[in-house]
C-alpha cells in the first residue's frame, strides 16, 4: 500500500475525505491543516503525525511509504472497531 491508494483504503473504512493529508516533501502540509492526520515523505524517511492546533502528535518516522500508510491504516481501522463502525468477521 503506498499514499496513492491509501485514501481510498480509508474511504472503504468509512472515513470521508480527507481524513489524511499526504505530501511527497517537507514544508507541503498547509499550515492551516488542523484535525487532521498526515503523512509525509522527508530526507529521513515518511513520517506519520496528527496536526491540532498547529502541533503534531502522535509522530512517527517509517523508512518505507508502505510501513507509514500500513501503520496509520491500522491505527485507524482500530479506532473504527473501537467506536463500532466497524464489525469483526
Amino acid at each position: 500500500m503506498g499514499v496513492d491508494v491509501l485514501p481510498g483504503w480509508l474511504e472503504a473504512l468509512g472515513l470521508p475525505p480527507p481524513t489524511v493529508l499526504v505530501a511527497r516533501e517537507p514544508g507541503a502540509i498547509p499550515d492551516d491543516a488542523d484535525h487532521i492526520w498526515c503523512v509525509v515523505s522527508g530526507p529521513e524517511g515518511w513520517d506519520v503525525y496528527w496536526v491540532e492546533g498547529g502541533q503534531r502528535w502522535s509522530w512517527t518516522r517509517f523508512d518505507e511509504e508502505s510501513t507509514a500508510c500500513f501503520h496509520l491504516f491500522g491505527r485507524l481501522a482500530w479506532a473504527q472497531m473501537m467506536r463500532g463502525a466497524l464489525r469483526p468477521g
